[in-house]
């Protein structure tokens, strides 16, 4: 399941997004989207865990939830936004 996660702080770095999806089980991918001029997070991300039930306790828990001083939003991401997703 591949989830979107939003709102994040421009201090996130990918290993920050890895890590705080890592204590809910184990992760496939994850990316986040980076300024090309800058290199600094855009503010969001996509994580894609292989087991579901893991995924929906991470939106369960992570949704709204205060991260790095910033209120996140984490929920399963569209099959459009999926599709867009270059996992490099």
């Amino acid at each position: 399941m591949i989830l979107f996660v939003g709102n994040l702080s421009k201090a996130t770095t990918g290993k920050d997004l890895t890590d705080l999806f890592g204590k809910f089980g184990s992760i496939a991918k994850s990316k986040l989207m980076l300024d090309e001029i800058t290199k600094r997070s855009r503010g969001f991300g996509y994580v894609e865990m292989p087991d579901a039930g893991m995924a929906h306790n991470a939106i369960n828990v992570l949704n709204n939830s205060t991260f790095m001083g910033e209120k996140i939003l984490v929920y399963q991401a569209s099959s459009k936004q999926s599709m867009a997703i270059v996992w490099k």
